[in-house]
This record gives C-alpha cells, sequence and structure tokens, in this order.
C-alpha cells in the first residue's frame, strides 16, 4: 500500500504545492480506508450467509429426501405401468 509521505513526494516533484500534495494524498488515503471497509463489510457478510447450521443444514436434507422419495415412487409407477402393459401385450 502506498504512503501519504510518498505520493506527497511524488506530487511535489510534478510541481504541487505542499498544501496541494497533501490534500490529495489525504483524499487517496480516505478512498483506500473506505474501499477497504466496504471490502471488510462484504466479505463478513458473504461469510456469514455462506454458512448454514446444523438445524438448517437438517432442514434442507430431509426436504431433499423428501423430494427423492416423490420422484422415486412416481418412477417405479412408471415402471410398473410399463411392464403391465408388456404382460398385457405378450397375451
Amino acid at each position: 500500500m502506498v504512503t501519504i509521505a510518498q505520493i506527497e513526494n511524488t506530487l511535489e516533484k510534478a510541481d504541487f504545492s505542499a498544501k496541494q500534495s497533501r490534500a490529495i494524498a489525504e483524499a487517496i488515503e480516505l478512498a483506500q480506508r473506505k474501499t477497504q471497509e466496504e471490502v471488510e463489510t462484504n466479505l463478513r457478510s458473504w461469510m456469514e450467509n455462506r454458512f448454514v447450521t446444523k438445524e438448517e443444514f437438517h432442514k434442507e436434507i430431509g426436504s431433499l429426501r423428501a423430494e427423492l422419495i416423490k420422484w422415486m415412487f412416481i418412477f417405479w409407477i412408471g415402471q410398473i405401468a410399463a411392464f403391465v402393459a408388456i404382460v398385457k401385450f405378450l397375451k
């Protein structure tokens, strides 16, 4: 990360006054701090939403199991219907 002194020195070499260099350097530092705070806030928010509790996990697994069982029965009914149709066709 660039320091205020480095920014000031660079600006003074470009013929900015000491007062102008200091003001610009402080503005850049303020922007860097604000950006860092926003990144930390967003990361913290993402981490909180990323992980689930044990109860939420078990609830989700339960709903997935129920959905799986539902589709298994639909598949079995289709298989039985196909088998009955083949048996009737062969008689």
